[in-house]
């Protein structure tokens, strides 16, 4: 139809034969009007047309000959009636009827013109053609008024109105008392009152009791002031059960600024609710700190257990980069780099998998944790979740195992050479002695001398049997106090007068189970290696007191169970240890000694010794101070009496 609307015009009327000025009036009221008007005679010729006619035509570039006038309106329309154009064919045939005098009424169409080069300047415009006569003869006015705002405004209302009675969401509208006057589907569904049993009451029906009244008062205050609300409250549906919604508010205000209505749009989130309290109950329980990031890696979540971890509060670390915050500087350019390779697609230990890494705590120490971040896609954003988890006693426990596991296998191998070397020296010794009888007298100082050498090869087989738990052990229960008083004399003798001895036995309770000569074998040995640490003199301490332990005790190479112990300690103001030997000190056959002066199994039997009885040793030691060697023994049970 967009022939209809091009044709030129001068803007006079021709062929009207009238006074100048009847024809001046007549050209300005059709200027006046706001449709595009043009004048048709009897047989469809236009004769004329208004000032809004020429403007349109001039604004879309549609320029003819004098705007049309002289042009036959049916001519015009041919070309689209010929393409079966249903618009300029209905149009024809209304204009035909009009103009042979066939229908005496008004022909009224609705039409889309569409614009030759820019769809977004399509038009809808209302043609009217209405016949009227002039000196006798049939003629017609035809107007085409642009609608295509009210029709752009009715559509949208029309496909408005279809969007808010199919949509999911309930959809209340009340007006400014607060009276429902529309519900849709979507309401009914999530409450389970139909339309006619809320239209005209209060949303008060919904209430359910768990929300508090100052609650609704800041609703209606904020509403009522012109504002959104949005937010979540629990209601309750027409068969009693509660549920969760989260509800926007809207006030709508007139072209004076006045709210008259109220748009309430909401969403049951009741299942929402449900998963969120089941997950935060997870994560509340769980001694795993959970975190969350952003794309970039920043800290969005940061949950109290990740606080007790790491020593770093939620508000230090929301918003910061979450590599350059918590991981072990070492680990910093490993990290990034993993980052990168998730960002490329390439396989990542970073993300997606648990793995073992270092964290710096808040105090400046660095903590063993896994460290376990999933990607989650939400709704095109990129997010990641996760949890850290506190390694510490689990590294310390694998540590404890390590050390247990080599020294149970070289107490093994140790267990295995004792013996088969104590046969051989049994052997040795034998037939030395047998020797001996039959000797000459100038061999006989050699061959004692070779039977005292296989006698102290036996004392050391005896000690890597005590070691290696193969030993015969009599454990009884003894006093730790008063083993200690009645060898104070042999370590006197041990240690030389150089040596100031010092016992202080007040354990009060005292008692242990243990073999005693292996006790007494480990504190002489712990004296005579003080001695040997005091060559120009000195003090030795000796004493033993009674401590419960609930706790990892400092310096021991294992955990020991809560209860009641017995600590006898060795202390000496010698020259002390390094922290690399002490690491070494109870391992078999680590000596610092020279050559031919120490086996390396003496704090290794002491250590034995403990362990057998249940207990344990440490050892604290500072270069150029001294060395506190503690065995740590577990005190017998009461006997039952009765």
């Amino acid at each position: 139809m967009s022939s209809l609307l091009f044709p030129k015009s001068t803007g006079l009327i021709g062929e009207i034969n009238s006074q100048s000025s009847v024809v001046a009036l007549m050209q300005a009221a059709l200027d006046a009007l706001p449709a595009h008007i043009a004048i048709l005679d009897g047989t469809g010729k236009i004769i004329g047309v208004n000032a809004r006619w020429i403007d349109y035509a001039k604004e879309n570039a549609l320029d003819r000959f004098e705007f049309g006038v002289g042009d036959n309106y049916l001519d015009i329309c041919q070309p689209a009636s010929i393409q079966d154009d249903p618009d300029a064919i209905a149009v024809i045939n209304g204009l035909r009827a009009v103009l042979n005098g066939s229908s005496h009424e008004p022909f009224n169409h609705e039409y889309l013109c569409p614009h030759p080069a820019d769809p977004g300047r399509d038009r809808w415009f209302h043609l009217s053609v209405m016949p009227f006569s002039l000196n006798c003869k049939q003629c017609a006015l035809v107007s085409h008024e642009d609608i295509t705002a009210r029709h752009v405004g009715e559509r949208s209302q029309k496909l408005l109105k279809a969007a808010m009675a199919n949509t999911r969401s309930a959809i209340m509208i009340t007006n400014r008392a607060g009276d429902i006057e529309y519900v849709n589907a979507g309401f009914s569904e999530i409450t389970g009152y139909a339309r006619n049993e809320v239209l005209g009451k209060n949303p008060r029906i919904l209430k359910s009791g768990k929300i508090s009244a100052e609650t609704y008062a800041a609703i209606w205050q904020s509403i009522s002031s012109g504002h959104l609300w949005k937010g979540q409250v629990c209601n309750r549906r027409k068969d009693g059960q509660l549920y969760w919604e989260e509800m926007t508010i809207n006030p709508i205000k007139d072209p004076d600024g006045v709210i008259t209505h109220f748009v309430a749009v909401k969403e049951d989130i009741t299942e929402e609710r449900l998963k969120e309290s089941l997950y935060a109950g997870v994560i509340s329980a769980s001694a795993d700190g959970f975190i969350a990031l952003d794309e970039q890696l920043r800290i969005t979540e940061w949950s109290p257990q990740a606080e007790t971890i790491l020593g770093l509060g939620a508000k230090d670390v929301i918003g910061k980069d979450f590599i350059a915050s918590v991981i072990a500087p070492e680990l910093l350019a490993d990290a990034l780099l993993q980052y990168r390779h998730f960002q490329s697609g390439q396989p990542s230990r970073l993300i997606g998998r648990p793995h073992r890494t270092q964290m710096r705590h808040h105090d400046g120490s660095i903590l063993p944790v896994e460290l376990w971040l999933t990607a989650i896609d939400l709704q095109g954003d990129l997010r990641f979740s996760g949890f850290i988890r506190d390694l510490s006693d689990v590294v310390r426990g694998e540590h404890v195992l390590l050390e247990a596991q080599k020294m149970e296998g070289v107490g093994q191998m140790a267990g295995g050479l004792a013996h088969d070397f104590n046969n051989l020296l049994q052997i040795i010794g034998g037939s030395l002695q047998i020797a001996a009888m039959k000797a000459p007298p100038e061999s006989i100082k050699h061959i004692n001398n070779a039977i005292d050498a296989a006698k102290r090869g036996s004392a050391i087989t005896k000690s890597l049997t005590t070691f290696a738990r193969r030993g015969e052990m009599r454990p009884v229960e003894a006093d730790i106090n008063e083993l200690l008083i009645d060898i104070e004399p042999l370590i006197q003798q041990t240690v030389g007068k150089q040596i100031v001895v010092t016992l202080t036995a007040t354990a009060i309770q005292s008692k242990v189970q243990i073999d005693v000569s292996g006790f007494n074998n480990a504190i002489i040995n712990l004296a005579a290696n003080a001695r040997d640490a005091m060559p120009e003199g000195g003090k030795l301490l000796i004493y033993a007191y009674s401590q419960h332990i609930a706790h990892k005790v400092a310096g021991a190479p294992i955990d020991l169970p809560e209860g009641d112990y017995v600590v006898v300690g060795v202390d000496d103001t010698g020259e002390g240890m390094s922290e690399a030997v002490i690491a070494k000190a109870f391992e078999p056959f680590f000596t610092t000694k020279e050559l031919g002066k120490g086996t390396g199994l003496g704090l290794a039997m002491v250590y034995g010794i403990c362990r057998q009885s249940g207990g344990s040793a440490r050892i604290s030691s500072q270069l150029g101070v001294g060395t506190s060697i503690q065995l740590i023994l577990p005190t017998a049970l009461p006997k039952n009496e009765g």
